[in-house]
């Protein structure tokens, strides 16, 4: 959904353009966070077109760059809300991180997989969503969210070493069940655990040494990349999050217009409430 706002503001007039890339700066009003969008635009329009793939998404499209700044703290005010890098809740090791969105990690070993599991299977086990709901709900207690009983944040991820060329495996629970893919705001938030030393998924996660800043996340789709920008904190051994990027696409869906017949409008303007 971010990713059509800055498309929709240049197509409707509200922004002005540049060519090639025009870089627009969004206000998350639930969050109170800026997210800077680089849209691309040659000879100043928009263009929908393009090479770049999303594994999880058909097709492909032109790709826009999402750079969600200064995110740390965004739903709880901290990077780390319960001041810790791993906390131990119903004898499972979790990690607590908000940056873009609250994340409740766990190492998949602790709770009996491998974080390799297809969607269908992680959906099918009744006991494991138990765990992860009760696990994720203690969490929350931890980190000053009070009872999240029926509520979607936070959100849970269990991690992996990766099987392949990325940094780190996992699976995202939205939170009752297991996403086909990754969720841009999840994604950036475990990028950024993955930044952070002593964290479950900094354990687990490989060190890309040809783009340190590059955290590539293995999903049930495929694969999902994140651009994490840090800096040493001077007295402190958890970084500061600069910026935290995705590359995503968007196209137009539709558009049209209702018409309402007079009657209903008569009726509003009469007081009856239809």
């Amino acid at each position: 959904m971010l990713a059509g706002v800055g498309p929709y503001a240049i197509d409707r007039g509200l922004v002005r353009t540049r060519d090639p890339l025009t870089t627009i700066r969004i206000f998350n009003v639930n969050t109170a966070k800026v997210i800077e969008a680089v849209v691309p635009t040659p000879g100043g329009a928009v263009t929908y077109d393009g090479e770049a793939r999303i594994d999880g998404v058909p097709g492909s499209g032109a790709p826009i760059v999402l750079n969600f700044l200064d995110a740390a703290g965004a739903n709880t005010g901290k990077l780390l809300p319960t001041g810790n890098v791993v906390d131990v809740v119903d004898g499972i090791e979790v990690s607590c991180v908000d940056l873009s969105s609250p994340l409740v990690i766990v190492a998949a070993n602790a709770l009996g997989k491998t974080g390799y599991e297809s969607k269908r299977e992680l959906d099918e086990d009744a006991e494991l969503l138990r765990r992860i709901d009760t696990l994720r709900r203690g969490a929350a207690l931890r980190r000053r969210l009070a009872d999240v009983t029926g509520k979607v944040l936070p959100k849970f991820a269990l991690v992996a070493r990766p099987r392949g060329r990325a940094q780190i495996a996992s699976r995202y629970f939205v939170p009752w069940n297991c996403h086909s893919a990754y969720a841009v705001t999840g994604a950036l938030c475990l990028g950024a655990a993955a930044s952070i030393p002593g964290t479950v998924a900094h354990r687990v996660a490989r060190p890309n040494p040809d783009a340190p800043g590059t955290i590539a996340i293995e999903h049930p789709a495929g694969q999902l990349e994140t651009r994490i920008s840090t800096r040493s904190a001077p007295d402190s051994g958890v970084p500061v999050f600069d910026r935290a990027g995705i590359v995503r696409t968007a196209r137009p869906l539709l558009e049209g217009m209702v018409h309402i017949p007079d009657d209903v409008w008569s009726g509003v303007r009469a007081g009856d409430g239809r």
